[in-house]
């Protein structure tokens, strides 16, 4: 009897069948019932986040807010749920009911897998945050081809896909280096605009704080890629060439 389940069945067990007769069918009852009940909720979470969440799996607050206050809780469980195998805390989806519809932007909320951040109306599970700056020097690296490029020293990696449009020649990633912002770094968005400053560019495209962090991307000196704004437009391929694109994971 040194072990939990054992002793429940030589000692407890014995006793409630001994004073309720109907104990294990009862009971058994009651557990399809909770497990109905779980995939009636699991089902309606699947359908509240067709409305609320969007294909990045962010959390739009506007819609959220219309659901009803036990709709919101479920499917905030579910969403959190998702984000990480580690379990979600009842005293976080207390908070964030009770804090989130008051909340501006730029709240956080401490997370078993790092936080829960609201941006621009939506909710972002963040993961822990990583010593970007842990490269102090440039790192040299080819990114010529597809594949997926570990960087530990960035806490991350690069995946290079092959694109037909809005890419880089593959001759133009052979000798990239990896790079912690200095400050002065300009980035063009598209051909027709102007090359702008990282800080206006991110604020633009509404980047959220904590995705402005990873390593940029150069070659010969010209910025290539910035995590977060993609591809300079000043560096893509024409049409018709093969070309890979960039991203920071």
């Amino acid at each position: 009897t040194a072990l939990a389940r054992n002793r429940l069945r030589q000692r407890v067990w014995p006793m409630l069948q001994a004073q309720f007769e109907q104990a294990g069918s009862t009971l058994a009852s009651s557990a399809r019932r909770a497990h109905e009940a779980a995939e009636c909720l699991r089902e309606l979470a699947a359908l509240d986040a067709q409305r609320a969440c969007t294909r990045h799996d962010q959390l739009e607050v506007a819609a959220w807010l219309e659901l009803s206050a036990p709709r919101r809780g479920n499917l905030l469980r579910s969403w959190l749920s998702a984000q990480a195998d580690a379990g979600v805390p009842e005293s976080l989806v207390q908070r964030l009911l009770h804090e989130l519809p008051e909340a501006a932007s730029g709240k956080a909320w401490p997370a078993p897998w790092g936080s829960v951040r609201l941006h621009a109306g939506r909710l972002h599970a963040v993961n822990s945050p990583t010593a970007a700056t842990a490269a102090t020097e440039p790192l040299p690296i080819d990114l010529s081809r597809a594949g997926r490029f570990a960087v530990p020293a960035w806490s991350g990696s690069l995946l290079v896909t092959e694109v037909t449009t809005g890419g880089m020649e593959p001759d133009s990633l052979r000798r990239c280096e990896l790079r912690a912002r200095q400050g002065g770094e300009q980035f063009q968005r598209s051909p027709r605009s102007v090359p702008r400053s990282l800080k206006k560019q991110f604020q633009q495209a509404r980047v959220p704080s904590w995705q402005r962090d990873g390593p940029l991307v150069f070659a010969g000196g010209q910025l290539l890629y910035v995590p977060g704004l993609g591809i300079d437009a000043r560096v893509q391929a024409g049409d018709g060439r093969p070309m890979l694109a960039l991203q920071w994971l």
